[in-house]
């Protein structure tokens, strides 16, 4: 399945960092079709899916589809993807509250 490129909604998905005992948690509530381009970070992170649920791709390959309450161990540097599938998908990555300072996202264009 190809990874997706862009996201048909124009505007921006509500997000929100929180940090609690030691972690930070960062948060997107995506629309049906709505995508997280390709990225990768500096650091490993779990990814949480609070509700809905979307199609994901690492490093270029397609790896399924992820339900609420699913979790995912991506580790640093892997380019990762999600597409939501249902309005409402609330996708949460988490990790260390001292990495937070040195968050590093790269995006493709």
């Amino acid at each position: 399945m190809k990874i997706p490129q862009t996201t048909p909604i124009l505007e921006q998905p509500p997000k929100t960092m929180r940090f609690k005992c030691g972690l930070a948690f960062f948060s997107v509530l995506l629309a049906k079709g709505m995508v997280i381009p390709q990225h990768k970070h500096a650091h490993p992170h779990a990814t949480y899916i609070g509700a809905g649920s979307a199609r994901y791709w690492a490093d270029g390959i397609y790896k399924g589809v992820v339900m609420q309450a699913e979790a995912l161990e991506l580790p640093a540097d892997t380019e990762h993807v999600f597409e939501s599938l249902e309005d409402g998908t609330l996708i949460t990555c988490v990790w260390p509250e001292a990495l937070a300072d040195h968050l590093e996202i790269d995006i493709e264009a």
